[in-house]
């Protein structure tokens, strides 16, 4: 079984702490001491010398079987939380994991890009290929527009003369 202190044996054989010292003391019960100089006593032979109702001590066994149980499908319950929270895990995992490969594709993809623009040289025009020489303006089109300034001018003055 268990080792307990002199304070916990006094407790359980429900003695004063000086009665269990006492024993100790005489032989009459058997410990032995720690690292740290409290005196350890062996459950069982705290029991042999202060024996308690063997009713109580069903009753306590019982009681921690019960706990026993209880705690047993507390932790088997526990652990199929902890499975399924796993997968999830694993699965929300694989799917980052995918989402930062089409990330990374796509910034490659954009990457690549903007370098072809940046590095995009036009090919040379063709040497034998007629010159693209820019339109004249016709003559006609000079004495229409003059013509057409002449009217607007005219028909400002005569406004501000008041004869329209």
């Amino acid at each position: 079984m268990s080792e307990l202190t002199l304070n916990q044996a006094a407790k359980a054989a429900k003695k004063a702490k000086s009665t269990i010292s006492k024993a100790i003391t005489s032989g009459r019960l058997s410990a032995r001491k720690d690292d740290k100089g409290q005196c350890q006593i062996d459950t069982a032979e705290l029991f042999r010398v202060f024996p308690q109702e063997q009713a109580k001590i069903q009753y306590e066994t019982l009681e921690e079987t019960h706990k026993t149980a209880v705690l047993e499908v507390t932790i088997k319950h526990l652990e199929r939380e902890l499975e399924n929270l796993q997968k999830e895990r694993e699965r929300e995992r694989t799917g980052l994991e995918s989402q930062l490969e089409r990330e990374k594709e796509q910034a490659n993809y954009w990457r690549q890009q903007a370098t072809n623009l940046l590095t995009h040289q036009p090919e040379p025009a063709n040497q034998n290929a007629p010159a693209i020489k820019p339109r004249t303006v016709r003559p006609w089109l000079w004495v229409v527009l003059g013509i057409a300034g002449i009217f607007a001018a005219a028909i400002t003055l005569l406004q501000r003369a008041g004869w329209f």
